[in-house]
């Protein structure tokens, strides 16, 4: 189990996987009892994932800084602030452009599957994954 964790893929592709299942599993039991918005509204939890990107950059920015090593704080804190800005436009888009719409053009309550769902999980791990990739 050790040599699991330990494993540099594993910190690039397992953990924003698991990352999606806690988003998902904090979603659903998040909702209220008698909440009738579609279940695969859970599965939508690209903002989410991005979040918890920015906890673990956070994580190593105050590793290094307790280190003092410069070069490291100053890409760390790069990867920071992208991260910070592309978490804002994500919600953006999840706000206006996730979701379903009726015939009559109004918006429903269902997350569209790719626009609302999967393009943006895929997006949060492909970033938190390309960000444990870079520090090597």
């Amino acid at each position: 189990m050790v040599a699991i964790i330990s494993n540099k893929w594993f910190h690039i592709f397992g953990l924003p996987i698991l990352f999606v299942l806690i988003g998902a599993l904090a979603s659903s039991l998040g909702r209220r009892d008698g909440d009738l918005t579609p279940g695969r509204n859970d599965w939508a939890v690209g903002t989410t994932i991005m979040l918890m990107t920015l906890g673990t950059i956070a994580g190593d920015l105050y590793s290094h800084i307790n280190a003092i090593n410069m070069t490291k704080i100053v890409e760390i804190f790069g990867w920071f602030i992208l991260v910070l800005v592309l978490t804002f436009f994500s919600m953006f888009v999840d706000r206006f452009f996730s979701w379903e719409r009726a015939p009559n053009d109004a918006l429903t309550e269902q997350k569209h599957w790719f626009w609302g769902i999967i393009l943006p999980d895929i997006f949060g791990i492909a970033l938190f994954a390309f960000y444990r990739y870079s520090l090597g």
